[in-house]
């Protein structure tokens, strides 16, 4: 839509018409990824979004003791959250949470800072 040199100043509306102009999504024909979509547009509706709606009521949050042992109905394997999962492994006793991105699992500890891959093939 624009040249290369071109600045040009938009507003919050005028920026979310413009990405979605160059969104992929309906065979637009976009430079944009339904992801990259999905991202910015995200960003620019933060500021319309409270604290409030970002939290998990109290009354559907649990814990679980540390030392205690997995029932088979308390099976957490996989947990979809809006932006991510939250897997739970068996072996390494260790809750890990990441980002879905395509065929691969961007994965960190929930409260580490170790950081590795994991493709979908190990996951099954």
């Amino acid at each position: 839509m624009l040249d290369k040199g071109h600045v040009v100043l938009l507003r919050r509306a005028e920026l979310k018409m413009f990405v979605d102009f160059h969104s992929n999504e309906g065979r637009k024909g976009g430079d944009l990824t339904p992801d990259e979509t999905t991202i910015i547009v995200g960003a620019l509706e933060l500021i319309e979004k409270t604290a409030k709606d970002a939290m998990t009521p109290i009354s559907k949050a649990f814990s679980l003791d540390m030392d205690g042992t997995l029932n088979l109905w308390i099976d957490i394997g996989y947990v979809r959250m809006r932006y991510g999962a939250l897997w739970w492994d068996h072996e390494k006793r260790k809750l890990e949470a990441g980002i879905k991105d395509n065929t691969t699992e961007n994965i960190g500890r929930l409260f580490g800072k170790k950081k590795r891959k994991r493709t979908y093939q190990e996951e099954q």
